[in-house]
């Protein structure tokens, strides 16, 4: 038997499997990503949101990948992004929250930072 899932985390899921992502295309059980954030009056507007794989979606939250938005091209709508570090399409760079990067912490060979000479 199937366990079932909260109505709103489904709503939020596309469960089906079958449905591709807007970000790499990949077919996966999608997320839903605010891209510009879910504080703001147009949170749940349709242009605020795409549907992500698990991985595009932490890259997203991680700072990898940059969204853009949507944007109307001559092939259909389509979600513009790209690595960080690379150069914006459309200069409209979403700024979604970013998960913190762990401290990291000194070695055991050399606690704080100080090592041994020669």
């Amino acid at each position: 038997m199937r366990p079932r899932i909260r109505k709103k985390i489904q709503k939020a899921m596309r469960c089906d499997g079958a449905s591709a992502c807007d970000i790499c295309h990949e077919q996966a059980i999608l997320i839903e990503h605010h891209i510009n954030g879910r504080g703001g009056s147009d949170a749940e507007k349709p242009w605020n949101k795409c549907d992500a794989c698990p991985n595009c979606h932490t890259d997203v939250h991680y700072g990898r990948r940059i969204i853009e938005g949507w944007v109307m091209t001559t092939d259909g709508l389509k979600l513009m992004w790209h690595w960080a570090g690379q150069e914006s399409f459309t200069g409209r760079d979403a700024q979604p929250y970013v998960i913190p990067r762990p401290r990291q912490r000194a070695s055991a060979a050399a606690p704080f930072g100080i090592s041994k000479a020669g």
